[in-house]
């Protein structure tokens, strides 16, 4: 897979880095975000470092929508969310990444939301969402 030295995603694909895992295959990781916007905030990146979602090979775009849908129910379940929200902004960190952001009203989809979770935090939410997943 391709890596960009430096990336913080790449280096948690890596393992380099730790990270709170909901999902992974052989192209896709699902992650907690450390600094959520709700509980369940969850980062699916693909696993090869591309900057611009646009520019994905089709195959690679339409996996990662279609995983998208998949992880949202388990994670709407968990959450306890009305909805689930999706964010593609890419300037923070530039490789891919969609945010599945579990909302109760527009404003959950505000970056100034966004608080440091806890170790036990995480932990347990990835334990929940990870289980709820079929």
């Amino acid at each position: 897979m391709l890596k960009m030295e430096g990336c913080v995603f790449c280096k948690i694909i890596e393992g380099i880095l730790p990270a709170h895992k909901i999902w992974e295959d052989e192209h896709f990781l699902a992650i907690l975000d450390i600094n959520p916007n709700t509980p369940g905030h969850t980062l699916l990146l693909p696993k090869i470092h591309e900057p611009y979602v646009f520019d994905l090979k089709p195959v690679l775009y339409s996996s990662l929508f279609e995983l998208a849908q998949k992880l949202s129910k388990p994670i709407l379940e968990v959450s306890q969310a009305k909805r689930i929200g999706m964010v593609i902004q890419g300037f923070t960190v530039p490789h891919v990444h969609l945010h599945l952001i579990p909302m109760n009203d527009l404003n959950d989809l505000e970056n100034a939301r966004a608080t440091p979770a806890s170790e036990t935090e995480l932990s347990s939410m990835a334990s929940k969402i990870e289980r709820a997943i079929p």
